[in-house]
């Protein structure tokens, strides 16, 4: 009878292990598995062995899948949601939220016509002293290449093409200086250049 109990206490230290692994691998995503798996209690001289088989197995997988379907559903998050919220940032229009005057200054929408969601931060500032001094009102927007990265990945826009991964496989049997290139502009046609914060200081009405 003991040992029944004790192979049952056995069995829940080993699942309560595995769901401190899933619930750590779900919060840090980016984080190595064998740092997650650590932390989740398993010993570090097992590392090397548990995390690969954890991660092929059926169980263990269905578990993880299982788990991530209810934190999305307790937070109300979907990929659809998600996509919209990175589209709102990367398709931005700043014309949406101020506009230039006649005489050269800028003028700012009304907030209560604008979408607020895409701005990050909001501060308030003072030009000049004194009577002659203006209120100012500086916006700051989530950086829209960032956003149309996560977006591209989320889709998978980045992928190389098959023309482009037949080139470079082709390489080894001879391709054309000509081919080569056509392979190498296949495989960059995603690359961006190095994003820049979009800040905004303008006067309200």
């Amino acid at each position: 009878m003991s040992k029944i109990i004790e192979e049952g206490e056995n069995i829940g230290k080993h699942y309560e292990k595995q769901d401190k692994f899933i619930n750590l691998l779900l919060l840090h995503p980016n984080q190595s598995k064998y740092r997650s798996a650590m932390l989740a209690g398993y010993a570090v001289k097992s590392l090397e062995k548990r995390v690969p088989a954890l991660m092929k197995d059926k169980k263990f997988l269905t578990r993880l899948a299982e788990r991530r379907k209810e934190v999305e559903e307790a937070v109300n998050v979907n990929v659809d949601k998600v996509a919209q919220e990175y589209a709102r940032i990367a398709f931005l229009d700043p014309a949406n939220y101020y506009k230039f005057t006649q005489d050269g200054g800028i003028e700012v929408s009304k907030s209560y016509s604008i979408d607020m969601r895409p701005i990050a931060e909001i501060e308030e500032a003072r030009s000049g002293k004194g009577a002659n001094g203006k209120n100012l009102v500086k916006l700051k927007f989530y950086n829209k290449m960032d956003a149309l990265k996560s977006l591209r990945d989320m889709l998978g826009y980045d992928k190389p093409t098959k023309h482009a991964v037949a080139g470079v496989i082709g390489t080894e049997q001879g391709l054309s200086q000509k081919g080569i290139e056509s392979a190498i502009i296949g495989l960059l046609g995603g690359i961006t250049q190095t994003p820049i914060a979009e800040t905004v200081d303008s006067t309200p009405e």
